[in-house]
Parts: C-alpha cells; structure tokens; sequence
C-alpha cells in the first residue's frame, strides 16, 4: 500500500492506494465511504490501521496488506471562500469569507469521557461491538440508554458527526429487536422538549455505520443540546446492545485559527477571516487557515471585476436634457428623488432644478451624471414639430431667428440661420432615425425640444 500516512488532522483524509488490479475491500468500512474500490479516501479521526483484502475475479488467491495512518490534533475541518458576491463592478467591493468549520467538540472513547458529555446512561467506553481502532462508547446497560451533550452554540448551523453500530448478535453485541432503534434528537430549551434528526433503525446497522447530518433548523441555537437515544426501553443487562464511536460536533468558527488571503493588494487587512476587498480588476484570492496545531486548509474564489459605462455629461439643450447614446437603460432623477417613469435617454424637464441620469449597462454596471437647469431655460418653446419617417416639420408660432438640430449626444446635425416668420413651416430631413433636440433662437432667448424620429 501506499499513500499519505503522516500529518493528518480528524475529519481529514488519506489517500490509499494499491498497487495490484483484484477485487477489493478496506476495513474499517466505517471510516471509508467506497471499501470496495481500489483507491480510497479514508477519514480517520485518530491513529488506525487501515486493512485491504485483495483477491482475484476467480477467487484464485487473495493477499493482505495494512498501513498504520498517524493523526495529528486537529480542529480545523473545512474552508470554503465564499463570498457574497462574485461579480463586481469596478470601484465596488465585496465581503469575502473564509467560511472556517471546525470541531467543537469530539470524543473517540479512548480512555474517559470527553468533558462535554452532561450525561451517558447504560454506557460505558469498551472494545466489543467491532469498535474501531480501539474502544467505544457500548450500550448494554440496564434501564435507559442516552448520551446527552451539554449546551453547544449551533447557532450558525453545522455537523454531526459520528459512527454506530446496533447489536445483531455478533462481535458480542445482543441482537436489537424491532422497535429499539436509536433516536439522534436535539433540543434548544434545556431538555424541556426534543426534535428529531434522525430515526437510525435497528436492522440495518450491523456494523459500524458513518454519518455526518446537518444541523436542522429546528436545532439551530445557542445552547442546543444533542441526544442520543435507544427506543424501547427499560432493558435488561447486556441485551440489544448498541455502540457510538467517533463522535464529533462541527460548526462554523474562526477561534484559534489564523488566515492568510493573497494577493493583499484589494484587501483592507489579509489576515482577517472576511476581509473587504477592492480588487481593481478581476483576481483570484486564495486563503490558507491554520490551526492551533498547525495543520492547514486551502481555498480559493475568483472575483470577477465588470467594467463601468464609460463617463459622460448630460447634454442640455434648453429645458431638455438627455444621457449618453448606448445600449443602456435609463432612471432619471431631480434632487435625488426618482422620477416615476422618467425612463427614456432624454428628459423635458417642467421646473428648476438638480437632474441626473442612471445608466445601467448590460453588465449591470451604472455611471451617473447630473445637470442643474435654471427658471430662464424652462419657457414654452415657440413651435411645433410633427415627426415623419425619416424627417420632422416644424411650424413656427411667432418669428424664428435661427434654427438648430442636435443628435441626443449633443452634436450639431444642421442649422437653418435665415428666419422663420410667423406661421411658417420648415421640413428637415434625416438620415438616421433617433432622438433629436430641435433649438430655436428667438427675439427672447432660446428654446429647445426633443422629438422621436421614426
């Protein structure tokens, strides 16, 4: 066998690997989620022995080898970075998160009961039941059968982790019966009512069975209470005996652990668990944590930096204003406040005041601008104009000095400097259809308004 042997915390894994092609099977099957495949992933939470039986299609010959895997303390069992978003837009930031989960409490019933424990009854730590690597914590006492933790902050959700076994007769355990199946329950008012998590039947864990479940929302809390529980009782001595082995509680936290991010550049402080970050284009941040006793995790997010709409000014013509020419959609706003309905790229505005525009490209990006109009820009324009295909017929309500056509960004298109007396009609025709800004100059100042051409 080969593989990585040295160095492992609980919850961690080690790679197994045979060197031979045969049918397979690893032991401790509880501590392997595949026994039968030929490279495994294995989750020891303390020093084992792990076994491999190798044995031809035709049963010709079968060989054994065994590798002894070292566990080094650990608490630290997963990072994910995860931040809350990981799509910005240039100049934004984002939170990011190390998301640490770390063992909060664990017992592997070598030698006394981890201290957390706030009762066990008819249990006791022993060897029989198939325990693995070692001893148990062996049901088979008269009257009820529990192991209750004391208070655990699971507010913020978690693990359960942990392996059982229920007697069918063998490896001295006494066969359980119908009905005397074991309850995984917890509760959040100190014991004064119970929520099950799950109903571990008695007929289908003969030997040591992993699990690792979630933590339900009817567990949420910051003094849960988990609670192991035969069905069924009282018992007799020894009869419908049962065994909890590698028992764990994991939940996010950052206490004693430490965090590296990088690249620093974007961050306001790279040793945080969820620091801010500016990143001026798109970048791969990774975080390394590290716990008390060394043993570290990695992982990685990208964040993906969005360019914004490029600057622009608001071009004024008059009392019309208009945003800049793009595949854009528009919010117009004055003093701040949102213009109901206000969503096309130019703006007639009534009376004075603070205007701006919100462009939002199809990346979701925005860029803003703003013009002030004052009280003299805002009378009745002197004309008419009617919209055509591809051209506009202006009529003048009194005498017209000049005439002035802009596209919606400001550029001059064409300019009629002879007059246009009174009742008098002109036809511009246009090349492009578009949003146009048509200007008069008059005896009393100018004037200006948009028209749609078809």
């Amino acid at each position: 066998l080969a593989g990585d042997t040295t160095g492992l915390g609980p919850g961690l894994f080690a790679n197994l690997l045979p060197a031979v092609s045969a049918d397979f099977y690893w032991e401790p099957a509880a501590l392997i989620p595949f026994p039968n495949s030929p490279s495994v992933i294995a989750y020891p939470v303390q020093d084992t022995w792990f076994h491999l039986t190798a044995t031809t299609p035709g049963g010709c010959w079968t060989t054994e080898d065994s590798l002894w895997v070292l566990v080094q303390p650990n608490s630290l069992v997963s990072i994910s970075a995860a931040p809350l978003d990981t799509t910005i837009c240039a100049g934004a930031s984002v939170q990011l998160d190390a998301g640490a989960m770390r063992t909060i409490v664990q017992d592997t019933f070598n030698g006394s009961l981890a201290p957390w424990w706030a009762a066990v009854q008819g249990g006791v730590i022993g060897n029989s039941c198939d325990s693995l690597g070692g001893t148990s914590l062996v049901f088979g006492g008269a009257g009820m059968r529990t192991a209750t933790t004391g208070p655990l902050d699971l507010s913020a959700g978690g693990n359960i982790r942990f392996a059982i076994v229920i007697g069918n007769g063998s490896n001295g355990c006494d066969d359980a019966e119908a009905g005397e199946s074991i309850v995984l329950e917890a509760s959040v008012n100190n014991g004064l009512s119970w929520n099950t998590i799950a109903l571990l039947a008695e007929d289908v864990h003969a030997a040591f069975t992993a699990y690792q479940l979630p933590v339900p929302t009817s567990a949420l809390g910051v003094n849960t209470i988990i609670r192991w529980r035969q069905v069924g009782w009282p018992f007799a001595l020894n009869e419908d005996v049962w065994a909890l082995e590698n028992v764990a509680v994991i939940a996010p936290s950052t206490a004693g652990t430490s965090f590296l991010w990088s690249p620093s550049s974007g961050l306001n402080n790279a040793t945080s668990p969820a620091p801010i970050a500016t990143p001026a284009f798109t970048t791969l941040y990774s975080v390394i944590a590290t716990d008390a006793n060394g043993c570290a995790l990695q992982d990685s997010v990208l964040i993906e930096v969005l360019p914004l709409p490029p600057p622009f000014t608001v071009q004024q013509v008059g009392n019309v204003l208009c945003g800049p020419v793009g595949i854009y959609t528009y919010q117009w706003y004055m003093g701040g406040v949102l213009l109901m309905g206000d969503t096309l790229p130019c703006l007639t505005v009534q009376q004075d005041g603070d205007y701006s525009v919100v462009v939002t490209a199809t990346n979701g990006c925005t860029a803003e601008a703003s013009a002030l109009v004052g009280i003299d820009e805002l009378h009745a324009a002197p004309f008419t104009i009617t919209a055509h295909q591809g051209h506009i017929s202006l009529s003048a309500a009194q005498h017209l000095n000049d005439l002035r056509l802009y596209a919606v960004t400001g550029q001059l298109v064409m300019e009629r400097s002879a007059p246009l007396n009174a009742g008098g009609t002109i036809t511009m025709t246009l090349a492009t259809s578009g949003i146009y800004i048509v200007q008069a100059i008059t005896a009393d100042g100018s004037f200006a308004a948009r028209v749609c051409v078809p």
